[in-house]
């Protein structure tokens, strides 16, 4: 494999001159920052819901709560249900309950979140894919409203190098390295370093966080599954993938950058 070395522009650092609300992948005190020196309101494009209850303040001094999430068709139905956790260790002093809606219509998914002050509408930036296999599935994105009331994706940072990495993986020559095993192993280990501007955010119950970099972690490995079980013609459902060991690692950093490589597997 060419190795890959690639720096990339923070969406941050160039909005749009009419950019009126967006949905980046970026830390909290980031995006508080960008917001008093811009005036640009910067919301958070991973866990939506949660993010936007807790800087809100949406379920302060609420004593109850109903949280209705959306299903979209393209969507396991609890998708949008689990990106709410842990609201309840959050507002223990509020009971919380949650009610499915189906969203088929045109527009953003959109979460209601009811209290008895009143009713709440948050949308959520996604956007729908397909799978290696085909299987089409919604995912997290960039957004961006202007000014005069137009809303689109926007391509951050994080979603670039995402699919810069998986372009690299589909195309990775498959030369088994034995003659002896012609389905593989094609590499001993492939490593995949990412650095992105998000630093994890402690929240006040137990050792939990919010974190982009485990979010893309876990986003690299189990797609480098997909994209090499359909490479190799296996079916969704195959748990033996012997392409090789993928190791992504993911730190922070003010450059957002992505280097791939494959190595010998000792480390």
């Amino acid at each position: 494999m060419k190795p890959v070395q690639e720096t990339f522009p923070r969406t941050l650092d160039s909005l749009p001159a009419d950019t009126r609300t967006v949905w980046l992948f970026e830390s909290r005190p980031a995006r508080a920052a960008a917001e008093r020196a811009t005036g640009i309101r910067v919301r958070s494009a991973y866990k939506t819901l949660l993010n936007d209850v807790i800087e809100d303040g949406l379920l302060e001094r609420a004593a109850r709560a109903v949280i209705r999430y959306p299903v979209v068709p393209e969507g396991e139905p609890d998708r949008f249900r689990l990106e709410c956790y842990p609201l309840h260790a959050l507002f223990e002093g509020c009971r919380i309950t949650f009610e499915p809606r189906a969203h088929d219509g045109p527009g953003l998914p959109r979460y209601e979140v009811v209290t008895e002050t009143g009713s709440t509408d948050v949308q959520v930036p996604v956007r729908s894919v397909l799978t290696e296999d085909g299987t089409p599935i919604v995912t997290a994105c960039g957004w961006i409203e202007d000014t005069a009331g137009q809303s689109r994706p926007l391509l951050t940072e994080y979603e670039a190098i995402f699919a810069r990495a998986c372009a690299a993986m589909r195309a990775l020559p498959l030369e088994p390295l034995s003659a002896d095993a012609p389905k593989g192993p094609f590499f001993e280990r492939l490593e995949i370093d990412a650095v992105i501007p998000a630093a994890d955010e402690p929240l006040p119950v137990g050792h939990e966080c919010l974190s982009l970099a485990e979010a893309l972690h876990e986003d690299l490995y189990f797609t480098s599954l997909e994209i090499f079980r359909a490479r190799l013609g296996l079916g969704p459902e195959e748990r033996s993938v012997t392409s090789g060991q993928v190791v992504p690692r993911i730190s922070t950093g003010d450059v957002p950058r992505l280097g791939m490589r494959t190595v010998p597997g000792a480390a």
